[in-house]
Formats: structure tokens, C-alpha cells, sequence
């Protein structure tokens, strides 16, 4: 998976900034989140919106075991259309980074997605404040794309789960000065014992 650290800004720049009549957005928008029991999955967290009230105020909590379905319409101008770019943007606020997935968007404009928590970036999956997570929808032509955070996603761990940790990756760059100190010249070997001096 890309792990962007500037991933919306480009998306809306692509989808074209002149301001028009219509403009991209979505409906009929469900979210459920189902985790898996003895017996079989079950859902946990079920919610329905549209594009007029997209931000949901209570946050999404999101286990280790969990799975995070979304399902919803996209639309240009009202009407139910495939958008050529739809993603959900999971986004760490401290630090900025984003995590991308797209949605699967049909001709009708119906699109999906479906995420577990192992799919996130070890940086997001490690972090103790709630992600953001933001809808962007865009496509060709002078419509004006659609982004906005929708919800808080928090994470929590299952405790026999394993742990997951994160350690910063090497950074090349400016070291300690180091001073070498290096074995003297090898000198000739004395001559041995009972060897003709004279001789030559």
C-alpha cells in the first residue's frame, strides 16, 4: 500500500477547481463495522448518512479483529454517477500522515470499501489519538470535487492480540567524526639462524 503524507490536495487539484453549477458528492451512505465472534461475524456498529449531514459526532471504534465496511453513492450534480476517483483517507492529525483506500465504484455510482485493521499502516495503527477519516470524491471535467472529514476512527486492541510497535527507519546523514588508527607497515623478516651471511 502507497503511505502518502500529501495525498488530498493533488486529488482536488486533478478534479479541477472551476467553480460550476454542479459538483460531485454522495448518498445513501452506510457504514457498518462487524467483528468476528464464536459462531461467526457480528455487527457491531451500524450507521446510515448522506452527503447534506456527512460528519458523524460520535467517533467509530475500530478492533483489532474488526472490519470496516462502507457503502455509498456518488453523485455529480445529484445524480448517481461513477466517479473516476473515490477514496476514504485515513489521516494521523499529529503528524499528518494519510492513508489512502480506494472504493470500488460502479457505472450507477455505487461504491464500496472494505478495510480491517491490519490494512493500516504501522504509524496510523500505533497512534492513541483518534484518525480522521475523510471522503474524497473527484472525477474529469469542471465539476468541483468533494472532500470532507466524515469521522473519527478509534483504534483499540484486542489485549491477547499481538503487539504492534513502530520503530523510525535509519536516516542517512551527518555522523560523529570517526579517527581511524591503523596497523603499522609490515617490515622485512630478520634472517634466521645458520644462514650463510656471505653468501650470495
Amino acid at each position: 500500500m502507497r503511505f502518502l503524507q500529501s495525498f488530498v490536495t493533488p486529488l482536488l487539484l486533478a478534479a479541477g477547481a472551476a467553480q460550476a453549477a454542479s459538483s460531485w458528492g454522495f448518498d445513501d451512505a452506510k457504514l457498518t463495522v462487524s467483528g468476528k465472534k464464536p459462531g461467526g461475524s457480528k455487527e457491531k456498529d451500524v450507521r446510515e448518512f448522506d452527503g447534506k449531514s456527512p460528519f458523524l459526532s460520535k467517533p467509530v471504534n475500530f478492533d483489532t479483529s474488526d472490519t470496516f465496511k462502507l457503502k455509498l453513492k456518488t453523485q455529480e450534480n445529484g445524480k448517481g454517477k461513477r466517479a473516476h476517483q473515490a477514496f476514504i483517507v485515513f489521516r494521523e492529525p499529529t503528524s499528518g500522515l494519510e492513508a489512502p483506500f480506494p472504493l470500488t465504484v460502479k457505472d450507477s455510482g455505487k461504491a464500496t470499501v472494505e478495510i480491517k485493521q491490519s490494512d493500516l499502516p504501522t504509524q496510523l495503527a500505533t497512534s492513541n489519538t483518534p484518525l480522521k477519516a475523510s471522503l474524497v470524491i473527484a472525477s474529469f471535467g469542471s465539476s468541483p470535487g468533494f472532500q470532507k472529514d466524515i469521522f473519527d476512527v478509534q483504534l483499540t486492541r484486542d489485549p491477547i492480540a499481538a503487539p504492534v510497535s513502530y520503530e523510525k527507519p535509519l536516516r542517512y546523514g551527518k555522523q560523529h567524526e570517526i579517527h581511524h588508527i591503523f596497523k603499522a607497515d609490515a617490515k622485512s623478516p630478520p634472517m634466521g639462524k645458520g644462514v650463510d651471511k656471505t653468501r650470495r
